[in-house]
């Protein structure tokens, strides 16, 4: 708690001497009802506020974005089964400046930042930075980097090459890698961006990469290895189509350390202008079993900013687990 209010001051403050601030946010309710095969139910209740600072002069980009949960007690048939506890988070913390460099510009990036490296979905084998999300409900931990990213050169028709040397810090795991990403943006009719990472310390070299586009679906196919290690190696792939109101997406991941692959196809239909429907089905296949984990949700927009769901989610862990959540964005 102390950490983000030191931040977000000292956030203020930078803002106001070098830049024009903006804050954005979300404050969110959400109320929850676990219920097993023996009709046993757990209900849990949780609020949260995110902030997102954001701040830009000429060259110069700062950003911070953390998120504050309150947990209360939770139930079960009437007994106290968890105290109440405050988690806070920062999910990014960077700042980003460029400086000119021959005909182009060098742009450097340090802190805690978000992932733009590969898919950047619920699956995402072409980063070299953890990405141990495998469920609906994992979040993502943003790596702290110091990286300089440079155009190397621009072909015809927007085309370019370019690279980027980063260095993993130490920062909260512990983990320190150094190396760099090499892309081409192709940027015609079928393809996007061709990508290729490569981090390494004394104990593993993860090489990953892939390349995004569109033929019929926009795409994305990338994979990842540790090079003193080849049995760790995954991949993931995803597929989205939009029309006017419905949205397809299908995405796929395979793990080979515990030889898992692990789907998930998702429908969304949009059914006016305040309401939406989405239904998944998270699929894990291993050594011959496979376990199923439906998911619905319903939104609605009661106003401008004010935003309001009711999902549906089941699975062997968790069993039948159902909440609403109400949202305020501002």
């Amino acid at each position: 708690m102390k950490k983000i209010c030191v931040l977000f001051i000292i956030s203020i403050f930078m803002g106001s001497i070098f830049a024009t601030t903006s804050i954005k946010g979300a404050y969110s309710l959400t109320g929850g009802l676990y219920l097993d095969s023996s009709f046993n139910t757990t209900e849990t209740s949780s609020s949260s506020i995110d902030l997102y600072l954001l701040s830009r002069s000429n060259d110069v980009k700062y950003t911070i974005k953390s998120s504050l949960d309150f947990y209360y007690p939770s139930t079960e048939d009437g007994d106290t089964t968890v105290e109440e506890y405050i988690q806070d988070s920062i999910e990014q913390a960077y700042l980003q400046f460029r400086v000119p460099y021959k005909e182009n510009y060098l742009t450097f990036n340090f802190g805690k930042t978000p992932l733009d490296i590969g898919g950047d979905w619920l699956f995402n084998s072409g980063t070299p930075f953890d990405y141990d999300k495998t469920s609906i409900f994992d979040d993502v931990t943003n790596p702290w980097i110091a990286s300089v990213k440079t155009k190397l050169f621009e072909l015809e028709d927007f085309q370019s090459i370019n690279l980027e040397v980063i260095a993993k810090l130490p920062i909260e795991d512990g983990d320190s890698k150094i190396g760099g990403r090499l892309t081409y943006d192709i940027n015609n009719s079928n393809f996007g961006t061709l990508e290729s990472s490569f981090l390494t310390n004394y104990s593993s070299s993860i090489l990953s990469g892939g390349i995004n586009g569109n033929y019929f679906f926009d795409y994305g196919i990338y994979g990842k290895i540790d090079l003193q290690d080849h049995s760790d190696f995954e991949s993931s792939i995803y597929l989205l189509k939009i029309y006017p109101k419905i949205t397809y997406k299908f995405e796929a991941l395979y793990t080979n350390d515990d030889e898992t692959l692990y789907l998930f196809p998702t429908i969304s239909f949009t059914i006016d202008t305040k309401s939406s429907l989405s239904t998944a089905l998270f699929t894990t296949l291993n050594d011959g079993d496979f376990e199923l984990s439906p998911y619905i949700s319903y939104q609605f927009n009661i106003l401008q900013g004010l935003d309001i769901s009711a999902t549906y989610f089941y699975s062997t862990d968790t069993e039948h687990l159902i909440f609403a959540t109400i949202t305020h964005k501002f």
